[in-house]
């Protein structure tokens, strides 16, 4: 809702809240693929330049998304490259204790790949964690 920083949007999957501090995008036809654009385009310069003329304040207000004109193309690229992108999003935010889904940090993974305690102290793999 308020930032003195760019504007920035996040896919959230189906079950999760938003408020008015992180308002939420929907489409009308729960197309997936319209709303991955939609985000690519939030996210992007041409949206920071056009929601700047739109709205000049600090706060991102109801409706502010919905008056940038954007044309749906169903371009597999843009897709994909979101698609990758949310992934790689929930993936480091998966690496923190924060994370409902965090197993163990990346740190430990790698040195249980370099099996340094084994080496170091002539045991066996003492990290044995799921990866």
């Amino acid at each position: 809702s308020v930032t003195s920083s760019n504007t920035s949007f996040r896919y959230l999957p189906k079950g999760f809240l938003f408020s008015s501090g992180s308002n939420a995008v929907f489409t009308h036809d729960h197309n997936r693929n319209n709303l991955l654009e939609i985000l690519a385009l939030a996210n992007s310069n041409f949206y920071k330049t056009i929601s700047e003329i739109i709205n000049s304040t600090l706060n991102t207000n109801p409706g502010d998304v919905g008056k940038v004109p954007l044309v749906t193309t169903d371009q597999q690229d843009i897709i994909e490259k979101v698609t990758f992108l949310i992934k790689l999003a929930k993936a480091d935010w998966d690496s923190f204790e924060n994370s409902w889904d965090f197993n163990v940090h990346p740190l430990i993974h790698h040195i249980d790949e370099h099996n340094q305690f084994s080496c170091v102290y002539g045991t066996q793999n003492l990290l044995d964690v799921p990866k």
